[in-house]
């Protein structure tokens, strides 16, 4: 595959702090649990699933772009891009693709997010979605919150930070219930800064797959 076409992907500026908010609302520290930049590689995702810690962890969130398959030349499968490295290996090619995902061990991962992902094909049928989907259910998770189509970068993050707040104090809930009210709270942002993210179109790109209660 063409390492240097994922090198030319644009910039998703917004994510560093979506994460942070993410771990903030969990009360995670970030120096332990945020892989940004230069961290974000293939190869760390299989260090953290070979070492355990990868399916240890409850929230596995990526905010990155999603691929379909012959999008970027050589690549067959759906994929999620990750940082890629200065030489590309067999073991790491710059893409997390189906084929990547089914070999994870999520053994204890409640939530796996999939943001800033337009992975919708182009006549809408989800075809890249649904591909990834279905691979993070064969790791082993129960459950995914996902975008279908690029989202604002500060209506991203008040979501993730109310959906992950609620989930931090009440892990019990029903999931699908903590994103019901996770929504009807920035709907309630009447005024203000955050008076746009009460609009759905701020948020309504996110759904929940898999097991909602």
């Amino acid at each position: 595959m063409a390492v240097e076409d994922l090198r030319q992907l644009a910039r998703l500026p917004g994510t560093r702090a979506e994460l942070g908010a993410v771990a903030a609302a969990l009360g995670a520290d970030p120096a332990r649990a945020l892989f940004l930049g230069e961290r974000a590689t293939k190869a760390t995702v299989w260090a953290l699933n070979a070492s355990g810690r990868l399916g240890a962890a409850r929230v596995l969130a990526f905010a990155t772009h999603g691929l379909l398959a012959g999008q970027v030349a050589g690549l067959a499968q759906p994929a999620l891009v990750l940082t890629p490295p200065a030489a590309p290996s067999e073991e790491d090619d710059g893409v997390l693709a189906v084929e990547d995902i089914v070999r994870l061990r999520l053994t204890r991962t409640e939530w796996v997010v999939l943001s800033a992902c337009d992975t919708a094909a182009a006549d809408g049928s989800g075809e890249g979605l649904s591909g990834l989907v279905r691979a993070f259910f064969f790791a082993g998770a129960p459950t995914l919150l996902v975008s279908h189509w690029s989202v604002d970068d500060d209506a991203t993050r008040a979501l993730m930070t109310e959906v992950f707040r609620r989930f931090a104090a009440a892990a019990a809930a029903p999931r699908a219930e903590t994103l019901r009210r996770a929504m009807l709270a920035l709907m309630d942002a009447a005024a203000g800064p955050t008076a746009y993210h009460a609009h759905p179109f701020a948020w309504a790109a996110f759904f929940l797959v898999g097991e909602g209660r």
